[in-house]
């Protein structure tokens, strides 16, 4: 702040006197100005973490939804995959959350879909992912592409017994948060001016 205030009087001197007025206004302003573009940027980033980690446990939620449902079906059908039925995946689409379930590393029912509608089933997750799902641990990532769009993801094992015999998948696209963010900054931008 006072570089540029010096540069600006060495300036001023140059061409003639400075006003009061002026070095005021700028002493005043310069750090109101520097105060707001910090809390700005630190507001938004605990926003953006802060919207990352309901995103991250409303998707966990889902999963375990989506896992204890057809768990159960699977259970009482003796370890086969119940009929084709897309209601429960279905359910959450208004809620801007994407249901799959998989059996082994294969999407069975989803609720995903391409550009003409048609949902994107029969199709493999990727080997880095099946392969911590299968030893029974769940993953969560912030930037997995699914037919081109990047979505925040979580996964988990389901199982019949002890044994992984598919996935619950969970996902929402990741341009909520950065919708999110930007309207955020725009409107901790325009309460601040």
């Amino acid at each position: 702040m006072f570089i540029l205030l010096n540069a600006f009087m060495k300036m001023k001197k140059a061409k003639g006197s400075v006003s009061i007025k002026l070095v005021l206004i700028l002493v005043g302003l310069v750090p109101l100005v520097l105060a707001v573009s910090a809390i700005t940027f630190v507001s938004s980033k605990i926003v953006v973490e802060n919207l990352e980690t309901s995103i991250r446990d409303e998707l966990v939620v889902a999963s375990r939804g989506l896992k204890e449902f057809y768990e159960n079906r699977i259970k009482i059908s003796y370890g086969r995959f119940p009929p084709y039925d897309a209601a429960y995946v279905d359910s959450m689409k208004a809620a801007g959350v994407d249901l799959t379930l998989f059996k082994d590393n294969v999407s069975y029912i989803t609720s995903i879909t391409d550009e003409k509608g048609v949902r994107i089933e029969n199709t493999k997750v990727s080997d880095a992912i099946w392969n911590i799902v299968k030893e029974d641990k769940d993953y969560y990532a912030d930037s997995v592409k699914i037919n081109g769009i990047n979505y925040y993801v979580y996964y988990m094992p389901l199982k019949y017994g002890t044994k992984v015999v598919g996935m619950a998948f969970s996902g929402k696209p990741a341009t909520i948060i950065q919708e999110a963010a930007i309207s955020i900054l725009k409107n901790i931008g325009i309460i601040s001016v």
